[in-house]
C-alpha cells in the first residue's frame, strides 16, 4: 500500500510512505494476498501521525521479470482500487517493482486505462537503490 498526502490547492501526489509485507500476508513467487486488517492498521497509525494529512495514494508490488507490465490480474484491481476504494486527490498511483526497472502508472474514476507517468533503473549494479525525485503532474485530462 502506497500512503503519502496532497499539499492544499494542488493536484500532486506526494507519495512518501509505504506499506511492506506483513507476516499474515500470502507471499507465492506470482501472486500476493495482502491482510487487509494489518495494513489498514498501518495507514491508520499514519493518519493519526500526520494530523490526519497521510492517507491512501495507491499500490506497490514487485513482478520478476526486468521492465515490468501489468498483469490482466493487476489491471483488474487497479481498475477496482480507483473505482470502489474510498481515496483523496486526484487518483491513484500504481508502482511495479521489476528487475531493472521500476515504472510508476497513474489511474483515476472514470478512466479505465492507466497511464504509466514515470520509469526509473530499480537499482544500482551494487544492489543499492538509487534514489531519484521528480516532480509528476497529475493534472492530465481526465476525460
Amino acid at each position: 500500500m502506497l500512503i503519502g498526502h496532497h499539499p492544499l490547492a494542488s493536484d500532486d501526489i506526494i507519495l512518501d510512505r509505504l506499506t511492506t509485507p506483513q507476516p499474515a500476508d500470502r507471499r507465492r513467487r506470482y501472486r500476493f494476498e495482502r491482510d487487509q486488517v494489518a495494513h489498514q492498521v498501518l495507514l491508520n497509525a499514519e493518519w493519526k501521525k500526520s494530523d490526519q494529512k497521510r492517507t491512501y495514494v495507491g499500490e506497490w508490488h514487485t513482478h520478476p521479470e526486468d521492465s515490468p507490465s501489468p498483469s490482466s490480474l493487476d489491471l483488474d484491481s487497479w481498475l477496482k482500487a480507483v473505482s470502489c476504494t474510498p481515496y483523496h486527490g486526484p487518483g491513484l498511483l500504481f508502482i511495479i517493482v521489476g528487475r531493472r526497472k521500476t515504472r510508476v502508472w497513474f489511474g483515476c474514476i472514470g478512466r479505465t486505462e492507466f497511464t504509466m507517468i514515470l520509469e526509473l533503473p530499480t537499482g544500482g549494479s551494487d544492489g543499492s537503490t538509487e534514489r531519484n525525485r521528480k516532480r509528476t503532474d497529475t493534472s492530465h485530462s481526465q476525460g
